[in-house]
């Protein structure tokens, strides 16, 4: 019988190491207590990971991440400070949780403290963090549970900055709201802030808009690109170092359909498929092949015209092939490359060897990836990558539920 729980518990251990590699060390001799196995913490044992095909959108805030299954249901995990996970509590979430708001979402976006997300009648709600007006309510107030935002229900894009959001309608109208210090609400003036939606210009053909940190950029319909915000580190291409609420095009004429900004950095593919990027480049982020700072002007990256998406983080950037392989560069001081190494890297480098990634997104310091299921690495100081730890991973780890 002793023999049975030993191997019973052997088999536990080895699981959750495949599974998050959690709380575990091989066994020596001295680990033993009086010639017998160690203790084992079934706090943490892992549950099944399940297969992650239903998983239909992935967001990464500054220190938390969620998801959205195809049943409509949310998940986060992950930093907790402002209730943005779970009402009623402020610790961090080291593992997935249902949110017990609605179960009928269609996309969600992560800020800084804040989540804001879209319904499936098109209605748009934000909680959270709310001193800047990011909730849209039109006051600087936080909120533990959804707020909405207006009473229209036309909303189909939304784009999370660090204390802003922007986000687009049906009409093709673009609008932002909340932290306007550096010009993110595309007002042609820099200061302040807007606690509720107001319309950047007055097009009617924007077809995407992303936002990061305290810049956004946006696609039209012909596919032209337009920046504006944060500017002072090069991020919006249009070759010089300031801060702008006038929307700026980095290369006029040219045409564009992925777009990936960074905290300081931006990236993007062309319809060529060829990937480019600008502005900070301290830790190689642009992936130029150097640290030379900032790039003031779209500049390629490689030659290889193959590329299907791309994403950024505070100073690293991943993108995927379209032969399906994944690949990162930039700062790695958390393991944010998943490379399995320490070092920042100034050109794209292999992402193990899988060629089945179908989606990527970074966060401060950490990424997650979706294959048939769902995978993060990186800083893990406030499980942000739902493994259940505070422990970094220097590779992809398959996240449980």
């Amino acid at each position: 019988m002793r023999r049975s729980r030993l191997l019973l518990a052997l088999i536990a251990a080895a699981a959750s190491y495949e599974c998050g590699r959690v709380g575990f060390e091989k066994l020596d001799d001295s680990m033993a207590l009086d010639g017998g196995p160690p203790p084992i913490d079934a706090s943490l044992l892992p549950s099944v990971c399940t297969d992650f095909r239903n998983v239909q959108q992935l967001s990464l805030g500054e220190k938390h991440t969620c998801v959205i299954l195809t049943d409509g249901h949310l998940w986060c995990w992950g930093a907790n400070q402002w209730n943005q996970l779970l009402p009623g509590t402020a610790a961090e979430q080291l593992s997935p949780i249902e949110s017990p708001h609605f179960t009928d979402w269609r996309q969600v976006q992560n800020g800084e403290g804040h989540i804001c997300g879209i319904r499936a009648d098109g209605s748009m709600w934000c909680w959270g963090r709310g001193l800047e007006g990011q909730l849209g309510q039109g006051d600087g107030l936080s909120h533990i549970v959804p707020a909405r935002v207006g009473t229209d229900v036309d909303w189909v894009l939304l784009a999370t900055g660090r204390p802003h959001n922007c986000g687009s309608r049906m009409d093709g109208s673009v609008w932002c709201w909340g932290n306007d210090s550096h010009g993110q609400m595309g007002q042609g003036t820099t200061g302040g802030a807007t606690r509720s939606p107001i319309r950047v210009g007055t097009d009617t053909d924007w077809i995407d808009v992303q936002a990061r940190w305290l810049h956004n950029c946006a696609l039209k319909s012909d596919g032209e690109l337009w920046c504006w915000g944060l500017g002072r580190n090069g991020e919006l291409g249009n070759g010089v170092e300031m801060d702008t609420g006038v929307l700026q095009s980095p290369t006029p004429g040219q045409r564009w359909r992925v777009l990936g900004p960074g905290a300081f950095h931006t990236c993007a593919i062309r319809q060529d498929d060829t990937l480019w990027c600008w502005g900070a480049n301290w830790s190689g982020q642009t992936g130029d092949g150097s640290t030379i700072s900032p790039v003031l002007a779209p500049q390629q990256v490689g030659t290889d015209a193959d590329w299907r998406d791309v994403k950024s983080g505070r100073g690293h950037t991943c993108a995927i092939r379209n032969n399906g392989t994944l690949w990162c560069w930039g700062a790695n001081g958390n393991d944010q490359l998943g490379i399995g190494s320490a070092g920042g890297q100034s050109s794209p480098v292999q992402v193990g060897t899988e060629t089945d990634w179908r989606m990527v997104f970074g966060g401060e310091n950490f990424t997650c990836g979706l294959r048939t299921d769902l995978w993060c690495w990186g800083l893990n100081d406030q499980g942000q990558l739902g493994l259940g730890d505070r422990m970094n991973r220097d590779m992809p780890q398959p996240v449980c539920f």
